[in-house]
């Protein structure tokens, strides 16, 4: 028996019996997928012939009553009665007549027809699944701390809380098990304002709540992406989470906080001494500090060189940086520096912690960072010690110090030599061409060395 004699018959019987033929599965595989095909034609053929059926009635009938009243009113048979109840009639036709030229809402919403209502919670999980997905593509890809952070700011973002002025009870901005398509404007705005609330309170700080709040504006864009999730589109999406001057930039003085490094660095362990030379010295994140291998140390006219890329910008290039080590950051990475053993040390790091691990490891099971953990113990170590001495706390972020290096370099050498230091492509064009002069960026780190040295920073 062939497909078309097959088909010949009941078209829903056959499609639910061919499992029941003894075919090999290919075939049977290849004939359902036809059979389908052929039932879903049909079926829209079938239902667009009634929709054109419907609409020529109901335009008859509009077109029966308009006919009625003006032969009423041509024969002058002025009936009040029957006039009225022709009036009645029209716009009731006319309101059918439009409802059956509308589009079905799916189709006039963007969705598909088999699109599925989902509340909040069922939503996330799959939003969170398709960016798991794209973690490490080489195309349209994450960095596995992108899918981390969305994770964790869009599961804190949903658990926000406002109080009810007519019960004084928290609820839910968002509550997780409200359906999809029912959060509106209204929610977004009174969501986003929740959060505005703990700003005002000094319960967060700006730049979290805007976190929060870009969280839940992504995670819906890409819901209202979706044809096969029913949602209740907000076309300013954008403009509702739109928050200004949430990145105020700071860049510490370095004048000011000379007293501050040189109390942080008497207080410090040699190794959180070596975690802060490295920032001054090569103007280094905590993630480039774990990333150092022995292989990128390089003695070179009796010189100490770190010889690498720069860990946060490698998707957008491939160049390598030279940076020189001071003599007291060199000597502080030779005797901190973790042992070359490929058992214990199988991906060559220059620094591991006490437990033989990274100190720095980002992945999309989560975070580790010993250099910024050690860090801050020692500034909150050194804070206990200043609230009982009725002293004001000392705060300089870890990432501080590659801005003061920055700065330093800016100042002593130019832009150029700032840039070297920081690791940063050139603008523009210029990018696709020039190779920066390292040579440039040692002498400049030797001028800022001795500007450390002569401030009392730097003790040979």
């Amino acid at each position: 028996m062939t497909f078309i004699e097959f088909i010949r018959g009941d078209l829903p019987d056959n499609i639910r019996h061919i499992a029941a033929l003894d075919l090999p599965v290919e075939v049977r595989k290849e004939w359902w997928e036809r059979a389908e095909v052929r039932a879903r034609i049909e079926h829209k053929l079938t239902m667009d012939m009634m929709a054109k059926l419907a609409i020529a009635k109901l335009t008859k009938e509009v077109q029966k009553v308009e006919d009625s009243r003006a032969f009423l009113m041509q024969a002058g048979l002025d009936d009040p009665i029957m006039v009225k109840l022709l009036k009645a009639m029209q716009p009731e036709l006319k309101a059918r007549l439009f409802a059956a030229t509308q589009l079905p809402a799916h189709v006039a919403q963007g969705f598909a027809p088999d699109a599925e209502q989902v509340t909040i919670e069922q939503a996330q999980v799959l939003y969170l699944a398709d960016l798991r997905s794209r973690v490490g593509l080489p195309e349209d890809g994450i960095k596995p701390g992108t899918y981390r952070n969305a994770e964790r700011f869009l599961r804190l973002a949903l658990a926000v809380t406002v109080k009810d002025l007519k019960t004084d009870w928290a609820v839910p901005a968002i509550s997780p098990t409200a359906m999809l398509h029912e959060v509106g404007r209204d929610d977004l705005v009174a969501f986003k304002r929740a959060w505005l609330l703990k700003v005002t309170a000094g319960d967060i700080a700006k730049r979290t709540a805007a976190n929060y709040c870009g969280a839940v504006q992504y995670f819906l864009a890409w819901c209202y992406r979706r044809d096969r999730i029913v949602s209740r589109r907000v076309p300013d999406l954008e403009q509702v989470f739109r928050f200004t001057d949430a990145n105020p930039i700071r860049i510490a003085d370095y004048t000011n906080e000379v007293p501050t490094i040189k109390a942080i660095l008497a207080a410090a362990s040699n190794r959180v001494k070596l975690y802060i030379l490295l920032a001054l010295n090569c103007g280094v994140y905590q993630s480039d500090i774990g990333a150092i291998k022995h292989s990128e140390i390089e003695t070179l006219n009796a010189g100490t060189f770190i010889v690498r890329g720069r860990v946060k910008t490698s998707h957008q290039n491939d160049f390598r940086s030279s940076h020189f080590l001071w003599p007291e950051t060199a000597a502080l990475l030779k005797a901190e520096m973790a042992p070359i053993d490929i058992a214990k040390n199988p991906h060559g790091f220059a620094l591991l912690n006490e437990g033989g691990n990274p100190v720095y490891t980002a992945g999309v099971g989560g975070k580790s960072d010993n250099v910024t953990c050690s860090y801050w113990r020692v500034l909150q170590g050194l804070n206990v010690q200043r609230k009982k001495q009725s002293l004001d706390p000392l705060k300089l972020p870890f990432k501080q110090f590659r801005k003061l290096g920055a700065t330093a370099m800016n100042d002593l050498c130019g832009e150029e030599v700032q840039k070297l230091y920081r690791t940063a492509s050139f603008e523009g064009a210029d990018r696709f061409y020039v190779k920066g002069d390292f040579s440039k960026l040692t002498s400049g780190l030797q001028a800022w060395a001795d500007k450390l040295r002569a401030d009392g920073i730097l003790i040979q």
